[in-house]
């Protein structure tokens, strides 16, 4: 077991260190539950780490998704901005200089969909995010983490984050691929309940189930 764990990269969740406000950003396919880990983590960072947080979303594609968003910062009372293109970013930042984090959710994106993703490098390199976290469902096939990997290594994420770990009880693909991938793990979730169903990404709470 231990010559399996040292296999894995370093746990690595949301790190406060460096400038304010920390800029994190959350990019993977759809469906991956971004939208919904971003709630957690707002409720988290803001009710029990007594952090400044702001929310930042860029889906806009989706009205659900920033219905979603808006029900979530004003039971939580924290502000959400909304950013349609990636000229709008230059004018909401200064807003936001104010907060410890700014958390940003995004569109999910198909392989063949390259004329959003050129559109999330624009957002991104506007934002310039310390940390961008890809979200990957455990129930996706090794082979198909492999493909998501490569699909979204235009954003250049530095984090993985595995979601929907309720869905099922076979974790041995998402251990393989933390494993190949060589990118730090950050949170796992696990339900829909907001605040709750989250935590860091330990690897051996897996190997024991």
């Amino acid at each position: 077991v231990q010559i399996f764990m040292e296999g894995i990269g370093d746990v690595c969740p949301i790190i406060f260190a460096g400038a304010k406000p920390r800029v994190v950003v959350f990019v993977g396919p759809t469906g991956t539950g971004k939208t919904t880990t971003i709630a957690k983590l707002a409720t988290e960072y803001t009710l029990n780490k007594n952090k400044k947080v702001s929310v930042l979303t860029v889906d806009t594609k989706r009205i659900d998704a920033v219905g979603q968003l808006k029900s979530y910062c004003r039971i939580i009372n924290i502000p959400l901005h909304i950013a349609y293109s990636p000229d709008e970013i230059p004018v909401i930042m200064p807003k936001l200089m104010k907060s410890d984090i700014i958390l940003v959710d995004t569109p999910g994106s198909g392989p063949l969909d390259q004329n959003q993703m050129m559109e999330m490098v624009e957002f991104l390199q506007k934002l310039v995010p310390q940390e961008v976290h890809l979200t990957m469902s455990v129930t996706t096939s090794v082979t198909e983490m492999k493909n998501i990997t490569k699909n979204f290594a235009t954003l250049k994420p530095n984090r993985i984050l595995c979601t929907k770990l309720d869905e099922t009880s076979n974790y041995g693909q998402m251990l393989s691929f933390a494993i190949e991938s060589g990118k730090p793990l950050s949170y796992f979730t696990f339900g829909q309940n907001v605040p709750g169903d989250f935590s860091l990404a330990e690897p051996e709470s897996l190997l024991r189930k």
